[in-house]
């Protein structure tokens, strides 16, 4: 299969929530099924994602073949730094290296805007989640009080419930990042 990975457009935005959906349902083969089953939190869920494709951070994956949208990466700003939001990637695609393609994309435009790092928050010890950062160089990191954006995102993860297993904050310094 061939796969192309290009920032999304303004009307690929209202598929994202129906992609990440589908994307949750590999968190069912980890107890957490209340990930699998939790429905965007609204009607207009889309705008986040017309919003952050208008601020050029989002990018999507595309099924050649077909054109359809097979995944995506949102980024976003946080404590200064490049942040990742989310990737998602179909079930029907996954384990072909698109999640990796679309974090290079999103690292790369991160090196692009002279971010120092790419932070994100994200799950211990599930193997597409804190072991697949790693892989990319990600490592573990607090979020204290030099980073009260990300230390306020792990509160309302926390608060959320979504904590059902140990998650974690990880940063990727760029070598190329503004001083």
């Amino acid at each position: 299969m061939s796969y192309s990975v290009r920032q999304a457009t303004e009307d690929e935005a209202r598929e994202l929530p129906a992609l990440e959906m589908d994307a949750a349902q590999a968190f069912r083969d980890f107890g957490l099924e209340s990930i699998a089953d939790d429905e965007p939190w609204a009607d207009d869920y889309y705008l986040y994602f017309l919003d952050a494709t208008r601020a050029g951070q989002v990018w999507v994956a595309i099924d050649d073949r077909d054109g359809r949208v097979v995944g995506f990466a949102v980024a976003g700003e946080m404590d200064g730094q490049a942040y990742v939001a989310e990737t998602s990637v179909r079930a029907a695609h996954a384990r072909r290296g698109l999640g990796r393609r679309l974090m290079t994309t999103l690292i790369d435009w991160a090196k692009r805007d002279r971010y120092r790092e790419v932070v994100l928050t994200t799950f211990r010890d599930i193997p597409f989640n804190a072991p697949f950062y790693r892989t990319l160089g990600f490592r573990e990191i607090e979020a204290g009080a030099d980073r009260p954006e990300l230390a306020a995102v792990r509160q309302r993860e926390k608060d959320a419930g979504i904590e059902i297993r140990p998650r974690i904050a990880m940063a990727l310094r760029l070598q190329d990042g503004a001083d």
